[in-house]
């Protein structure tokens, strides 16, 4: 019988170490897995991380077989470099709206039934609110709607109202499609100072070698289409007469050195980018409004400036230029509690331009002047 040298308490002591290393290890390589798993869910704010996990999206559905929602599809064609023959035949005029935008911005329940103070005509409402969320689906699908959403949407029919879409700061878009959200290193969604996600400006156009979509497919996908695509045929559906688009710009609040641009980001490029997606929306109205006749007016394209882009014609930081988007849009409006803002000098600017300037006013007094405005509540 061999014999079994006693160890003593060293040896106890030695085996409940290997023990909780062991336990620790597989705790350790346990972590780092579920890290991996659901980094995708991790965003970032001012106080560290979290996770976020979103409910899943509304998806974006054809709306139902209705004449009045319905559109033909639409081909936007690259213009020619050089000039066409002379047999081809001009284009056609799109007319567009006339009349200044009178205003008032109402509650998303208050809109139907709200009456119009004296000063305005037209009421305001947010088809996507100002942290992005659709307060009417872009793709409207009566079997999926709320009554609340299809009291609207009914409410919209035939006016000359205005409907108000936040662009690049859609939270529930880049939720859904995160492959075209601004992240930070490693892939995780950044987040505004107030917890709203970002569509990446430098991201909307076509993915190059990424995706494997073809332009046709590109705009038709629920999940990587340009933002605003769905509500511009919306808007003219309905008949509304005017879009104002709002955070149609870089994120300007917040951790912004932690987003993860292109090497080639500069101020530059930020203006051209958005003056590029500007170009791309009208064109894309003007295609949609030929493509579906009729003798109904064009509805305008406006966007709403930041401060520094109004007060200084550039903001290099959210990549706004007034003289480059005055190209695309009807009207740029300026955020300012003075009814007697003084626009002259951004008239100088967009001097040869069909755009005008108009204010979007959050003291609640009208101009007592013509002038475009919106009165915010």
């Amino acid at each position: 019988m061999a014999y079994q040298p006693y160890r003593g308490k060293r040896g106890s002591k030695r085996g409940r170490l290997i023990l909780a290393l062991s336990l620790i290890l597989v705790v350790l390589v346990a972590a780092a897995v579920l890290f991996f798993v659901l980094q995708e869910h991790i965003v970032f704010t001012a106080e560290g991380f979290r996770f976020d996990f979103p409910a899943k999206a509304q998806q974006t559905t054809a709306p139902p077989d209705d004449t009045a929602t319905s559109l033909p599809p639409v081909v936007i064609e690259t213009q020619p470099t050089t000039a066409p023959p002379p047999t081809t035949a001009p284009a056609p005029v799109i007319e567009k709206r006339s009349g200044l935008t009178n205003a008032l911005l109402f509650d998303y329940d208050t809109y139907a039934d709200a009456a119009l103070p004296d000063g305005t005509d037209r009421k305001a409402v947010y088809l996507q609110d100002r942290d992005g969320i659709p307060r009417i689906p872009s793709g409207f699908d009566f079997d999926t709607a709320t009554p609340e959403q299809e009291a609207l949407f009914e409410a919209l029919k035939g006016t000359s109202d205005v409907g108000v879409l936040s662009y690049f700061r859609n939270h529930a878009g880049a939720a859904r499609a995160r492959a075209f959200a601004a992240v930070v290193a490693g892939g995780q969604t950044w987040i505004d100072h107030n917890g709203n996600r970002w569509m990446n400006p430098y991201r909307t156009g076509l993915p190059e070698n990424e995706s494997g979509l073809t332009h046709e497919e590109w705009l038709v996908s629920p999940d990587a289409r340009r933002m605003g695509q769905d509500y511009v045929g919306l808007t003219l559906a309905r008949g509304l007469g005017e879009l104002v688009l709002t955070n149609f710009h870089f994120p300007t609040v917040g951790q912004l050195g932690i987003i993860v641009y292109p090497e080639y980001d500069s101020a530059e490029a930020r203006v051209d980018t958005l003056a590029g997606e500007a170009r791309w929306l009208r064109d894309y109205l003007d295609a949609l409004q030929g493509s579906i006749g009729g003798d109904t007016p064009q509805p305008l394209l406006s966007c709403l400036l930041t401060e520094a882009a109004a007060s200084l014609f550039i903001d290099e930081v959210s990549g706004q230029s007034v003289a480059e988007l005055a190209h695309s849009f009807d009207i740029l409006y300026v955020p300012t509690a003075d009814p007697d803002y003084d626009v002259g000098p951004l008239y100088e600017v967009i001097d040869g331009t069909d755009c005008r300037i108009g204010l979007w006013l959050s003291a609640g007094t009208a101009p007592q002047r013509e002038i475009d405005f919106i009165l915010v509540p």
